[in-house]
Parts: structure tokens; sequence; C-alpha cells
């Protein structure tokens, strides 16, 4: 798990003392059992889900991929609902179930974070704009963009990350079924992609959301000495996360005064890393359209 550590030891300390620290390996495990124990896979991802929303993409992709109906219900329908059941009966068992929900829900109020992915044409802007003003929020601890533009880019943002996450599994489903022969990518691929639009597409832009990213590309490569096509499908994908992981750290902590001042390197080093973030899902999105493109009659392994 060379690739695993490296990514960890690149992230630094945005790894320590967040839940998406916990999160992470949930999604790796989760992932390298997908193929295989699909039922398994989605226990963990549902659990994840009702600590923070991000393994969800796991979950929906599992849905995607699943060859038939019933393989939907035993493999993705019953064990979501039965972790689901068991979250929500403790909650109501212990007091809780005026909140059960509000993991689902926190990130309604807030508007462009200043490190959000939609909010770098503010923030390269502000080199040469002083108008463009990023305040604390001290209710929820972020820096946020102000002013109608970026609300209205927050606002968007709301509607094309829920639209963003449906339009990928359908492609995932799509692409399952035209390739059987190759679920295994397409899973791992489809992750990727879920798990880079939730940072893409959201108005919130905190530096551990990139512990997302690591484990469907430490899966991939854990995996792909099965397969020399995996290989190749996830090299540059590998170098270029790493990469992210590395600005990200140099944004937060290490430049995050500058960044937050608007000084010209650190505002370019949040800028590139934003865009290899997009660049990274547009690469996730064309291979699984190259793959949707040509159609094999192979059998799905079981």
């Amino acid at each position: 798990m060379w690739f695993w550590l490296a990514f960890l030891a690149a992230l630094g300390p945005i790894w320590i003392g967040r839940l998406d620290g916990l999160l992470a390996p949930i999604i790796l495990v989760a992932l390298l059992v997908a193929v295989r124990r699909p039922a398994l896979a989605m226990t963990l991802a549902t659990v994840g889900a009702w600590i923070k929303i991000a393994p969800g993409a796991v979950a929906l992709v599992l849905a995607a991929t699943a060859s038939n109906l019933k393989e939907l219900l035993r493999n993705v329908v019953l064990p979501g609902a039965a972790v689901t059941a068991v979250v929500v009966g403790v909650a109501i068992a212990g007091g809780g179930q005026d909140n059960v929900l509000d993991v689902f829900g926190e990130q309604g109020d807030r508007q462009l974070q200043v490190e959000a992915v939609a909010a770098t044409p503010f923030t390269v802007a502000r080199l040469w704009d002083p108008t463009i003003q990023v305040e604390y929020d001290d209710v929820i601890y972020t820096y946020e963009v102000l002013g109608a533009g970026p609300d209205a880019v927050a606002q968007a943002l709301d509607v094309a990350l829920p639209v963003a996450a449906l339009l990928l599994a359908a492609l995932v489903w799509f692409t399952a079924r035209r390739r059987p022969d190759r679920v295994g990518d397409i899973l791992l691929l489809g992750a990727t992609a879920e798990l880079l639009a939730l940072i893409v597409f959201n108005k919130v832009g905190s530096p551990q959301f990139v512990a997302w990213i690591g484990p469907p590309l430490a899966a991939a490569i854990a995996l792909g000495s099965r397969s020399q096509g995996t290989r190749r499908t996830w090299f540059l994908p590998a170098l270029g996360t790493l990469i992210v992981a590395r600005l990200t750290m140099e944004v937060y902590p290490i430049r995050y005064g500058e960044f937050l001042g608007g000084w010209p390197l650190a505002t370019t080093v949040g800028a590139v890393r934003n865009a290899l973030l997009v660049a990274l899902l547009v690469g996730a999105v064309v291979r699984l359209v190259q793959l949707a493109r040509t159609r094999r009659t192979v059998s799905r392994p079981r």
C-alpha cells in the first residue's frame, strides 16, 4: 500500500483530528471488497454515510453496478436498510431523534467557502479587485466569499451537486451494462468520479475533503496487480492525486494566512490545486465514456 502511505504523508496534518480521517479507511476497505463482497461494502458505506455523507458515493456506485434487481435488493437495499434501522433505532432509544438527520442537512445555510473549487475565480480576481471580500463566519467557523456573485454560485451548487451525482450514477449504470467484464474498474472509476464531484460541485471546500479521493486510487493500485490495464488506467490519476494532496497541505495549514490575505503565491497554489481536482474528475468521466463506447459480451465475474 505504498500509494496510501504516500497519500497520507502528502496530505500531512490535515489527515489528523477530523472525521474524514476515519471515513477514508472505511471507504478504502469498502472498495477493496466491493466486487467480491458487495453486501459488506454496502454495510461499510452506509455506516460511513451516517457519520458524514462522502461514503454515500460508494453506496450510489454499488447500486449502479448491481447487475439485476435481485442483486440490488440483496447487496445494496437490504444491507443499507439494516444499518439505517440500527442507527435510527439507537438514536431514538438515546433521545436523539430530533437530530438524527442532521448529517444530511447541515450544509444548507452555508455560503461559498473560500477554499471551494467554485470560489477559484473570485480568489484569483482578488489579486486585482479589492472589492471582493472574504470574511469569517463565527457560527460555522469558516471563511466565506461575500457578495451577490458568490451567493449565486453557492445557490447554483446546491442544485448542481445532486444533479452531478445522479448523472454520474447513470453513466456508471450504463457503462457496467456495456462492459460487464470490467465491472471492477467501472466501480472504482465511478467511486472516484462521485467523490471528486462531491468536492468540485461543493460550495464547502474544507481541505480535509481531499482525504476522500485517496481510497479509490489506493484500492485500484492494490487490486491492479491482477490487471495490466488497471495499472495503465490509474497511474496518472494516482500521481495527480498525490500532487493535489501536497498542494492542499501547502494551502492549509502552511500558507493559509497568505491564502486568506490574497497573496499571489498562495492564491496560485490554491487555484492549481482546484484545477487539478477538475482535471481528475474530467479524466474519470472520460475513461468511463471510453469504456461505455465499446461493448463486450463476457459474463460478469462472480
